[in-house]
């Protein structure tokens, strides 16, 4: 499994390159707000986030989200 960073905290930020490394390993980039609509989670994607939960996070909710967002293998 990838390391994965999530994000909480208003939706107006733009990451570089779309990606966060750690030791030359990109990470998942998960934002975790209280915003829940389809536009709320447009923006996320556009700020570069791979994924967008809403809280109070589901435990499983958050373990499908890192399984589709882990690479095969």
């Amino acid at each position: 499994m990838r390391d994965v960073f999530l994000y909480e905290g208003e939706l107006d930020i733009q990451l570089d390159n779309r990606s966060l490394f750690v030791d030359g390993k990109a990470m998942t980039i998960l934002a975790l707000t209280g915003w829940g609509q389809d536009s709320d989670r447009a923006r996320s994607r556009a700020a570069g986030c791979d994924g967008h939960l809403v809280k109070p996070v589901d435990l499983s909710e958050l373990e499908k989200l890192l399984a589709e967002l882990s690479p095969p293998g």
